[in-house]
């Protein structure tokens, strides 16, 4: 397996496990490969170091035991580091959707409404589409891509 570090038009990060590059490359060229937070298929590889597992069953068949000191070290860091991050998702949306107005698929003509004084400023959150959000940026409007922030997802 290979790791990549990914890239869609909007900036957004995130990560892709593949056999191969040659497997990359084909399922990019076929268009499956898309941004999994606004669909984007315009996908470009970040500059990052290769993580390359060539074993899977030596990772999951290695005891704790038998790590090295360091390696141990690192692997309780990335746990934590995970939880850490999870807690992290689950406040910010919880702050997100205390303080904004869900207006679903009116997101984009809301915040057009906004940005041109026709209904007051308001803070909101909902769906758009790829070619939606290319056009608020193109008429200056300043957007926050972020990705779900269903509540029901958020665990107390």
């Amino acid at each position: 397996m290979i790791v990549y570090d990914l890239s869609c038009p909007f900036t957004h990060h995130f990560e892709g496990w593949y056999e191969s590059s040659e497997t990359f490359e084909k399922l990019k060229e076929q268009g499956l490969i898309e941004c999994p937070i606004c669909h984007s298929k315009e996908i470009k590889r970040l500059p990052s170091a290769p993580f390359i597992s060539t074993s899977p069953s030596k990772v999951t068949s290695t005891s704790s035991s038998s790590l090295s000191e360091s390696s141990q070290h690192t692997l309780n860091n990335i746990a934590a580091k995970g939880d850490f991050m999870e807690i992290l998702r689950q406040q910010i949306v919880q702050l997100i959707n205390t303080n904004t107005e869900d207006v679903g698929s009116l997101f984009a003509e809301t915040a057009k409404k906004i940005h041109y004084q026709e209904i007051p400023e308001k803070n909101i959150r909902g769906i758009a589409t790829v070619d939606e959000l290319q056009e608020l940026q193109e008429e200056g409007i300043e957007i926050l891509i972020i990705g779900n922030t269903d509540s029901s997802e958020i665990q107390h």
